[in-house]
């Protein structure tokens, strides 16, 4: 419910797998409650992109070692691709935070003028891929 289904582009379970995280070619990426069976949130695009569509989304785990205390430490957040409508628009990356289960914005990245349709981050985080429907492929370290 919420969103036309029929149209949805990404799906993305998130990292305690209480939430469905959802985009359908529309202005708002969906956050639903799995238990509650609802529509929790729907995120906008951030100001500097007000034409944008979300594209795809997916939850990145990165695992570092923290080198001051020896312990291992974990790293959870969304990353979401948005798409400007005009011709010759261009993608952007987004960084989703996903703290307290309240999905928020907190990075905007102008990617490639091309229209994104899929991305993946590498284990580390430090790399990320995006194809595009022009079928460039394209990796930022």
């Amino acid at each position: 419910g919420g969103s036309s289904d029929k149209d949805i582009t990404s799906i993305a379970f998130s990292c305690d797998s209480k939430h469905l995280i959802a985009c359908n070619k529309s202005q708002h990426l969906f956050v639903y409650s799995l238990s509650e069976e609802k529509l929790l949130q729907r995120l906008q695009p951030p100001p500097q992109t007000p034409n944008a569509l979300y594209r795809h989304f997916r939850i990145v785990r990165v695992m570092r070692m923290d080198s001051s205390e020896g312990k291992v430490q974990e790293h959870r957040f969304g990353l979401a691709t948005l798409v400007e409508t005009a011709r010759n628009g261009w993608s952007y990356l987004a960084k989703v935070s996903t703290e307290n289960n309240e999905y928020k914005i907190v990075g905007l990245v102008r990617a490639i003028q091309e229209t994104v349709t899929s991305c993946s981050v590498s284990n580390d985080g430090v790399s990320v891929a995006l194809n595009t429907s022009q079928g460039s492929v394209v990796v930022s370290v």
